[in-house]
């Protein structure tokens, strides 16, 4: 019976696992012959091959079905492996305090569910850090580190929900986890900080927030860049890395505290930046952690992945702040611990999920809107007409199957095809998210007269969404001219204050800058109103003609 669910789990892996990786995994081709026999680990790297191939294509499945896939062919690759005494959570958890530790430990026993969502997360950011090793290639880390940081300012527009410390009078509500702030492009600054960390890791670069503060308590800062022995300085919430010596390089916490002129340019006349030279002298590293990580639930898995070239699941806590403390001045030895937002946010989505689903479902509404079979038909019979943002009306291949066409959600088909690197798929399901405002209209109409206001706003919000993220891809690619076609005339133009109007403002900026045109530039960043309105002000300083 062993050997033959062995064979039965041996199956064809035929896609490329590139989305989680930068490197092809050899893995079985075929189902095994009648009778042959096979290792323990070669049957459990091909099913967790397997798990991986389905993650690489969740734009062609619905949510149940991807995590059911994933979720039993991970509890059989566990039947295969030797008896072990289950999951060691990282020994830091329990210097968390009590309400936070309580919460972790609570989920280290919810598992196929977790495991899917967790596997899902570190597989897209796999995806996106792959993509900055790959434009990076012959370049030091720091050049990736720089990247990286790009592609999570640009990527993920400056919103203030949640805080980085709720209080009372603040206590947040888009409590979101990695992979939902990925799909939703929207994240405050311990969101931009938190993703920006969790990049560097799958790029194999060490991160921590750093925090400053003293007995009084911590309060975290900024992430850190750890290479080499120095830490590196980005700053999420002003969208910009600190600025070197003389507004050269990227500064390190070694030269910060060094040299008083670091941190005081980042100053304003009416906003003195909040951290000085001389807090620099006390900072403390904390390391930023998915729970699924570090409650061990992906450490069992570590090595097959490693043969696959896959995601990093385990996280060398330990390792990494005893790393980051050489390029911190001051830095006291055995000061650090986990970042204790991560862990806030489990605890704020535990403690009312009628709220969490209420945000959640305020940014990801529009990704669950299936292709209706109507918009199918008519996308499916233009021929290719204009350029750039026109491409709206171009025609986009359906690929017919027994179980219903290619694109089940086209805005959500975009969103992950754009994280594993599949730029012309991921245009091409944005196009497809763009439905003319007849298409809607007769969409609308076939639904329940008390459903159609609700379906028009989602379908008004998918074609919004997909207008803005088109000029963001076409940003990244570097299209300054398609950038500023979609950003400019169709996402501020059509939508002047929308959601997206002040991170339009700042990516037009930066394609403008790229064309050469710094004076429109300079006004489009003076204009932005988001949370990352003062790092805009200080560029457009920097860049004035």
């Amino acid at each position: 019976m062993r050997a033959a669910t062995i064979a039965a789990v041996t199956w064809t892996v035929s896609v490329s696992l590139a989305g989680c990786s930068g490197r092809p995994a050899a893995v079985p081709k075929s189902r095994l012959p009648a009778g042959a026999t096979v290792s323990n680990k070669t049957a459990g790297d091909s099913i967790l091959a397997g798990a991986l191939a389905v993650i690489e294509r969740l734009d062609e499945y619905l949510d149940d079905e991807a995590a059911r896939q994933v979720s039993e062919r991970i509890t059989e690759w566990r039947r295969l492996q030797p008896a072990v005494a289950g999951p060691h959570p990282d020994p830091l958890l329990f210097a968390l305090p009590e309400r936070l530790r309580v919460d972790a430990e609570a989920r280290q026993g919810v598992h196929g569910s977790e495991d899917f969502r967790g596997l899902r997360d570190l597989c897209w950011l796999a995806g996106v850090a792959r993509q900055a090793r790959e434009r990076r290639a012959g370049e030091d880390a720091v050049a990736v580190a720089a990247e990286l940081f790009d592609w999570t300012v640009r990527s993920l527009a400056s919103v203030a929900d949640p805080p980085a410390v709720p209080t009372a009078d603040a206590p947040g509500s888009r409590w979101l986890l990695p992979g939902e702030i990925l799909l939703s492009g929207r994240a405050s600054g311990p969101q931009r900080a938190w993703i920006f960390l969790e990049l560097l890791r799958q790029a194999g670069i060490d991160g921590v927030m750093l925090a400053t503060g003293g007995d009084d308590g911590l309060r975290p800062w900024l992430p850190a860049a750890i290479i080499d022995g120095e830490a590196y300085l980005f700053d999420p919430a002003y969208g910009m890395p600190v600025p070197g010596p003389g507004g050269v390089g990227i500064a390190t916490a070694r030269q910060a505290a060094a040299d008083t002129g670091i941190l005081r340019a980042l100053s304003l006349p009416d906003r003195p930046y909040p951290v000085q030279a001389a807090d620099v002298t006390r900072l403390v590293p904390l390391v930023a952690a998915d729970h699924w990580l570090v409650s061990g639930r992906g450490a069992d898995m570590a090595a097959a992945f490693d043969r696959l070239h896959g995601p990093r699941v385990t996280l060398d806590t330990a390792g990494v702040l005893d790393r980051a403390r050489e390029g911190i001045p001051g830095a006291v030895q055995g000061r650090g611990g986990f970042w204790e937002f991560p862990f806030e946010t489990l605890s704020r989505r535990r403690a009312d999920p009628g709220r969490l689903r209420s945000a959640v479902q305020a940014d990801l509404a529009p990704l669950d809107i299936p292709t209706l079979p109507s918009v199918i038909r008519q996308y499916a019979r233009r021929p290719p007409v204009g350029t750039g943002a026109d491409r709206e009306e171009s025609r986009f291949d359906i690929e017919e199957r027994p179980d219903g066409p290619r694109f089940l959600r086209p805005l959500f088909a975009a969103r992950v095809r754009e994280f594993r690197g599949d730029i012309a798929g991921a245009r091409e399901a944005y196009l497809a998210s763009r439905p003319s405002p007849r298409e809607i209209a007769e969409a609308v109409a076939t639904v329940p007269p008390q459903a159609r206001d609700g379906l028009t706003r989602t379908l008004e919000r998918m074609r919004e969404d997909a207008g803005y993220w088109l000029g963001i891809l076409s940003l990244a690619a570097g299209e300054d001219r398609s950038a500023v076609d979609f950003l400019q005339r169709v996402t501020l133009g059509e939508h002047p204050q929308g959601r997206w109007t002040d991170a339009a403002r700042v990516n037009l900026a930066a394609a403008l800058i790229g064309l050469g045109k710094i004076k429109e530039a300079t006004q489009y960043l003076r204009a932005d109103e988001s949370p990352q309105r003062f790092g805009s002000r200080l560029q457009a300083n920097a860049e004035r003609p």
